[in-house]
């Protein structure tokens, strides 16, 4: 599959560039805590990548930034989708009519005027979720307060490592932050939700939780509790209008993860409530 043989390949830049053996190259390892890759070396490995993937000339590489591997792989999986999506369009606009095209921002014209808060902005799927709404005419906030629609919780905090290499602290530090920093966050946002009448809330969440992956143990465990008050608070939030399900990401674009969201953000979608949508493209039943 083309997504494997991306997330191969940039393991594998990786390690020609640091000379790192490939059982540290987890997709989840934190760059500059885990790894030591600082910004330079990191603009050296994406200008590696970007010649062997042909990025567009145009394209800043000093801006792109990423926090692990997975990352760096949602980012090269974007520019590829990007490539191939502009190369069928020449072969269909050069071989027949142009065939009109769907108007995509009228597709979501629903978040028109709409609030979004996200949790956690910086790595590449919250930076594609800014793009996805801003594009479609809703407006993203910095700050909890009473207008918002739409509430993301996106904030995930990891550790990759074995269970005997995770301390205490870390993990008293990522249920605070993940799933009470999620709890009370809903809780705040919920009021102003109820005196608009309704709301959407969506947590992140991995597939992980569903079957054993090398290092992830901390991420799984954060992601099951997560899932879990996902459900509670459906139950309790669903007499005020305020739907609440989650997305269970695998090794997928940033964009699919986002058109996903945005889906689940329709007023069509109100009857689903309290789910869990896996995205994986089916990968974790092909590789049981």
């Amino acid at each position: 599959m083309e997504t494997n043989n991306i997330t191969k390949s940039v393991q594998n830049t990786f390690a020609n560039i640091t000379r790192y053996p490939q059982e540290i190259l987890t997709l989840s390892a934190d760059l500059e805590e885990d790894l030591g890759i600082d910004s330079v070396k990191l603009s050296e490995i994406i200008a590696v990548l970007a010649e062997d993937y042909n990025f567009p000339t145009s394209l800043d590489l000093s801006s792109i930034k990423a926090r692990n591997i997975q990352d760096v792989v949602h980012i090269i999986e974007q520019q590829v989708a990007e490539q191939n999506e502009e190369s069928v369009a020449t072969d269909i606009s050069t071989s027949q009519p142009a065939i009109p095209q769907p108007d995509i921002k009228k597709s979501y014209e629903h978040f028109i005027g709409k609030v979004v808060f996200i949790s956690e902005t910086n790595s590449a799927l919250g930076k594609e979720l800014i793009q996805f709404f801003t594009k479609n005419g809703a407006h993203v906030t910095s700050d909890i307060n009473s207008s918002i629609d739409f509430y993301i919780e996106n904030t995930l905090q990891t550790f990759s490592g074995s269970l005997k290499a995770i301390s205490s602290e870390q993990w008293e530090s990522g249920f605070d932050t993940n799933v009470v920093g999620f709890h009370s966050n809903a809780l705040q946002i919920s009021k102003g939700m109820r005196k608009k009448g309704g709301g959407k809330i969506i947590s992140l969440s991995s597939t992980s939780t569903q079957q054993y992956t090398p290092g992830h143990s901390f991420i799984a465990a954060i992601h099951s509790a997560t899932a879990s008050l996902t459900r509670y608070l459906c139950v309790e939030l669903a007499n005020f209008n305020i739907q609440v399900n989650c997305v269970s990401v695998g090794n997928v674009p940033a964009t699919e993860i986002a058109h996903v969201v945005g889906q689940l953000l329709q007023q069509q979608s109100k009857f689903i409530n309290g789910t869990t949508i896996v995205v994986d493209r089916g990968q974790n039943w092909t590789t049981r």
